[in-house]
């Protein structure tokens, strides 16, 4: 039991972590390169400040919502946690995978794999599921945003297709 409040502690931790450095970076390296202010579609440093501010709201809401409520403890196995180690390790090899393969070759395949450990039971479906996401996830920041997604060491995405 005590495994699952320190897990729910350090998850809690982590994401305060990246909120600090979302912070701090804007704070400071983004006010030394001067694209910090003016309006939001000058102002490179108002979607990250704003993704921070989601998360902490999230991270308030969820705590809160824990402290209110039985405590996970009491009803979780320890060894449910297997799942949460495994997706955050899949994660980090995608982003290693983005800057090898290119997000349009490294997200079809993490995504099934992602998709299976979470539970999917069908192949044929969670591969299509994935690989569709994939495409329109890619087409929306690329096409319609014009966000250049990585692209890897062979150099190739779904803008060569248009």
């Amino acid at each position: 039991m005590r495994l699952n409040i320190l897990a729910e502690v350090l998850a809690a931790l982590f994401l305060l972590a990246i909120c600090g450095i979302v912070f701090q970076q804007v704070a400071t390296s983004f006010v030394e390169q001067g694209i910090d202010g003016g309006t939001p579609y000058d102002d490179a440093a108002s979607y990250p400040r704003g993704v921070a501010v989601v998360m902490l709201g999230l991270l308030a809401f969820t705590l809160l919502r824990a402290l209110g409520a039985r405590r996970m403890a009491d009803r979780m196995d320890p060894r449910m946690l297997w799942r949460p180690v495994v997706l955050l390790l899949i994660f980090a090899g995608y982003l290693v995978g983005l800057t090898v393969v290119g997000y349009t070759i490294a997200t079809p395949p993490a995504l099934f794999v992602m998709m299976k450990v979470a539970g999917a039971r069908q192949n044929l479906r969670t591969l299509i599921i994935a690989l569709v996401t994939t495409l329109v996830v890619g087409l929306l920041f690329q096409g319609g945003l014009k966000v250049v997604l990585p692209r890897g060491w062979i150099n190739w995405n779904l803008d060569t297709l248009w």
